[in-house]
C-alpha cells in the first residue's frame, strides 16, 4: 500500500509523518531504514524540508523479518 501526500505548506518530512500521517516511531524507523519515503518521486532523508505542492508518497509494502519468531503449542 502506497500513501500519498500533496504538501500545503514548508515543514520537514519528518514533521509531517508524525503529524498528517500519526506514524508510529517503529514504523517511521523501518520507513527511514528500507527507504520507502519519496518526495516528487526520489527516496529521501525525511529531514528534508518539502516545498508547497511537492508529492510526498510513503511505500508501506516491505516485508517483515519473522525468523525470530517461534511457534510455541499451547492450551487455549
Amino acid at each position: 500500500m502506497k500513501l500519498e501526500y500533496v504538501l500545503k505548506n514548508e515543514r520537514t518530512i519528518n514533521q509531517i509523518l508524525k503529524e498528517e500521517f500519526e506514524i508510529s516511531n517503529r514504523l517511521f524507523a523501518k520507513l527511514i531504514k528500507n527507504k520507502k519515503v519519496f518526495l516528487n518521486g526520489e527516496a529521501i532523508n525525511t529531514r528534508v524540508i518539502g516545498k508547497l505542492g511537492d508529492n510526498l508518497t510513503i511505500d508501506l509494502e516491505f516485508e517483515e523479518d519473522n525468523s525470530n519468531i517461534v511457534s510455541k503449542k499451547m492450551d487455549l
